[in-house]
């Protein structure tokens, strides 16, 4: 499912000129979307064919007040658009994202290359050797340091043997996928938020 826009010009909004944006906004397919649109815009057309008092701004006013009726009726609600700060803290995390990406490459690649070649031990030492890399690369430090905490039980048990290099990797791949997730958690915290508490 996806989230489509509805945008609709308030008159007091044209005359406020400061007054912030909003919008009516639904998960729906781009086909519900316009068979929605088309509907309400016919019935709003119905509501205010006879109603030949004000001028042409007013009348518009009114069709448009049907038409946000309509919508809401069909589950659309409203939801304010993102203001100056927080599009600026979006693209400061966009950046972030792209920098983050940039730095863990080589560190990825190094594991792959040459740690997974390695003998169990040898292995987890060439892992851990790389720890402080995948730190200071990431711009929430924090998150990554929990996880590489969490991450050294898991390494004792494969060194153990309790566990075997596959179920190792699967639980890798697991914590990468929360780590992400808690990631993008906080991010859009932030950017609802209009702040940025990223390391760079």
């Amino acid at each position: 499912m996806y989230k489509y826009f509805i945008f609709f010009i308030v008159a007091s909004f044209l005359i406020a000129g400061c007054a912030p944006k909003n919008q009516l906004v639904k998960d729906v397919t781009p086909d519900q979307l316009g068979k929605d649109n088309g509907e309400c815009k016919l019935e709003a057309q119905k509501a205010t064919q006879f109603d030949l008092s004000g001028s042409a701004l007013v009348q518009q006013i009114r069709q448009n007040e049907a038409l946000e009726n309509c919508l809401q009726s069909k589950g659309y609600v409203w939801q304010q658009e993102s203001n100056e700060q927080q599009n600026d803290i979006k693209n400061r995390y966009t950046q972030a994202v792209t920098k983050w990406k940039s730095n863990l490459e080589p560190i990825q690649e190094y594991i792959i290359n040459i740690c997974r070649p390695q003998e169990d031990k040898d292995y987890v030492k060439c892992i851990n050797e790389k720890n402080e890399e995948i730190i200071a690369a990431s711009f929430f430090p924090d998150l990554q340091i929990k996880t590489s905490n969490v991450l050294k039980e898991s390494k004792n048990q494969f060194l153990r043997k309790e566990i075997t290099r596959k179920e190792f990797r699967d639980v890798v791949s697991l914590l990468e996928r929360e780590l992400w997730n808690k990631m993008k958690e906080r991010m859009n915290n932030d950017i609802k938020a209009g702040v940025y508490t990223g390391k760079y």
